[in-house]
C-alpha cells in the first residue's frame, strides 16, 4: 500500500483512512509527506507484548541501539506505547486532540482522528 499512496493524488481525497494492523507510522509519514493538509483517521492495533515500531520510538529520542538491544526487554517500550506515538504524530505535524482505545484482548486499538488544524479537534 506505500507504493500505491506513494503514486497517486492524496490532496484529492477529503479524508485518509489509515487501518493497520500494529501502527501505521510508514503511511502516516507517507501522508504527511504529500498530503499534509488531509485529515487522517486512524486506527493503530497493538498486541499486549508486541513491538513498538523503531520509527515510532525514534521521533521520541529513543536511541537505535536501545530499540535493538536484545537484552533489553522491550516491553519496557510498550508501557509508554501510546505516549510515543503521539510524539511521533505530532513530529510530523498532526494534532492528537481526540482518540479511543479500546482493550480487545489480547490487543489495544486505537481510534484517532488527525489533523494539522482545528476543524476536526
Amino acid at each position: 500500500n506505500q507504493k500505491v499512496m506513494r503514486g497517486i493524488d492524496l490532496t484529492k481525497f477529503d479524508l485518509i483512512g489509515l487501518d493497520a494492523f500494529g501502527f501505521p507510522w510508514e503511511q502516516l509519514e507517507i501522508s504527511a509527506a504529500i498530503a499534509p493538509d488531509v485529515p487522517v483517521a486512524s486506527t493503530a492495533i497493538s498486541v499486549t507484548l508486541g513491538p513498538t515500531p523503531y520509527g515510532v520510538l525514534k521521533a521520541s529520542g529513543i536511541p537505535e541501539e536501545w530499540a535493538k538491544n536484545k537484552e533489553i526487554p522491550h516491553a519496557l517500550f510498550n508501557r509508554w506505547r501510546w505516549e510515543f506515538w503521539e510524539h511521533f504524530c505530532y513530529s510530523l505535524g498532526y494534532r492528537v486532540t481526540n482518540y479511543e482505545l479500546h482493550n480487545d484482548k489480547p490487543s489495544v486499538k486505537r481510534y484517532e482522528i488527525l489533523s494539522r488544524n482545528d476543524i476536526y479537534g
